[in-house]
């Protein structure tokens, strides 16, 4: 099996073969902020990565979606069309329902950040 050649960048932007211990590191400038936080922040901070309200606000609306187009583009009986009816309503309110939950959930997620942001700026 041929051996790949591994190429750097050097300064400049040219591109040249890699020597096999040659390692060069460019420093790009950026700032890097460290915050102290509590277990229950960051457990507010965590819990809006696994929000489930969210997955079942877009469970929702998907479901909504498929039925709303059903009942526009398909002729049903009666009984069929008074069921997807009955099931479309209810996604509607359960997809504003956990779509509510899901915007609170944020917002208090997004009020715990901005309390870590500014309790750095107390201490400093």
């Amino acid at each position: 099996m041929a051996k790949a050649n591994k190429l750097t960048v050097r300064s400049g932007g040219r591109i040249s073969p890699a020597i096999p211990a040659d390692v060069q590191v460019i420093e790009h400038g950026r700032d890097i902020h460290m915050y102290k936080v509590t277990d229950e922040e960051l457990d507010t901070l965590a819990r809006g990565h696994h929000s489930l309200n969210l997955f079942f606000f877009s469970l929702c609306i998907g479901a909504l979606m498929i039925l709303f187009v059903t009942l526009l583009t398909i002729t049903l009986t009666d009984r069929i069309f008074a069921t997807f009816i009955a099931l479309t309503c209810v996604l509607g309110i359960l997809g504003t329902y956990f779509g509510i939950k899901a915007c609170i959930e944020r917002r208090a997620i997004n009020q715990g950040i901005k309390q870590i942001r500014e309790s750095r700026e107390v201490s400093t």
